[in-house]
């Protein structure tokens, strides 16, 4: 996958509080709560952004440290939840307003929601910075919601803002060939499936010096099933 486009100037989460704060018509509680706490909760996290951008582009956000909480206790994970729901996508998520996206983690599917990079519920800090929050589909999302980086670095997924990635030269094609039934019904000598999964054979090759980091990327999203369905739907029509 090539990177999707980021610009740090106007994607940063600075200006994501300023326009939250400059979208409320009324001056209501949440404008209140957001003009009371904004300059340390936008120095807080400004700082905290910065500090995974560097990360992100040396590939080692797995040294990012949980947060659950913010300096100021009076701003909680729901609280930042509900100024999510309220971010301008056009502004701050152009890729996700592309009729033609897709998923940034497959490369399939285009049912997108907005996927946090680092989980929000262990990694509160990030929940509403743009550098963290990525076009990814449903079933993507979904699937990695379950996975746990655990200061592990190959277990860390790859970032669409900052890395370049290509699952391609990591995988081989298996034919599985059956006998059935349904073979016969359709007087074909030989029904065969496609599988597509990572080539094991490369683990040890220094060319591929990242294959820990591309299998465990494709258990997380399980690509496996992915390509595969998607390869037989190529080959049948």
């Amino acid at each position: 996958m090539n990177r999707l486009h980021y610009d740090e100037e106007t994607q940063s989460v600075t200006n994501v509080i300023n326009s939250l704060i400059n979208g409320y018509q009324r001056n209501g509680k949440g404008k209140r709560e957001l003009e009371s706490h904004k300059k340390e909760l936008m120095d807080e996290l400004q700082f905290d952004e910065n500090l995974y951008i560097l990360h992100a582009i040396r590939k080692s956000l797995h040294l990012i440290t949980y947060k659950n909480v913010l300096a100021n206790p009076s701003i909680d994970i729901t609280i930042l939840e509900t100024y999510r729901g309220r971010i301008d996508p056009e502004k701050f998520f152009p890729e996700f307003v592309t009729p033609t996206q897709i998923c940034c983690y497959c490369g399939i599917k285009s049912r997108i929601t907005q996927e946090h990079v680092l989980k929000k519920e262990s990694y509160f800090q990030y929940a509403i910075s743009p550098c963290n929050i990525v076009p990814a589909c449903a079933d993507c999302n979904n699937d990695k919601g379950v996975w746990s980086i655990d200061g592990d670095q190959t277990r860390t997924p790859f970032h669409p803002y900052f890395e370049n990635y290509d699952f391609r030269p990591y995988l081989e094609c298996n034919i599985l060939y059956e006998k059935s039934f349904k073979c016969y019904l359709l007087k074909e000598r030989d029904c065969f499936t496609l599988e597509i999964d990572i080539n094991q054979n490369l683990k040890n090759q220094p060319q591929f010096s990242e294959f820990e980091r591309y299998s465990n990327n494709f258990k997380m999203f399980k690509l496996k099933k992915i390509y595969s369905i998607y390869a037989n739907a190529v080959i049948s029509e």
